[in-house]
């Protein structure tokens, strides 16, 4: 599963610099890469990268309440799971949309939905019964 937090990974970051702001934006930074390969026999979604997913998905949305700029007050919850943060993700980018130009727009639309079906997908694989 690691190539799917790959795709995430730059999903996030490209949404994160498309509707970025100049103050106060905090950057998604590509993950350090590691010299020894991942097990070709692992087929269980990599704890670290799931986390490294995420926290840039937090950063992003994060990013985009700051720059909502109304008066709206959102509650922070711990509790978030990344299903609850990429439906807010999803309505701040329609929000925002008419400030980007239209292709960029749809750009950020159809890298929400494809977030959200990689996190569907990923939800189904590590709750899939055990096939052995």
């Amino acid at each position: 599963m690691p190539s799917i937090a790959l795709v995430q990974r730059s999903c996030l970051m490209t949404l994160n610099n498309l509707s970025s702001v100049p103050t106060g934006w905090n950057p998604i930074v590509p993950d350090r890469r590691h010299s020894m390969p991942s097990s070709p026999h692992n087929t269980t979604f990599p704890q670290g990268e799931a986390e490294s997913s995420s926290s840039a998905l937090h950063t992003l949305v994060i990013n985009l309440r700051n720059r909502g700029g109304d008066d709206e007050m959102i509650e922070a919850r711990d509790s978030d799971n990344d299903s609850d943060l990429i439906n807010e993700l999803k309505t701040r980018v329609k929000s925002i949309s008419s400030s980007l130009q239209p292709s960029e727009a749809i750009l950020a639309k159809s890298l929400v939905s494809l977030l959200s079906n990689l996190n569907r997908l990923c939800y189904s694989i590590r709750h899939a019964p055990n096939h052995s």
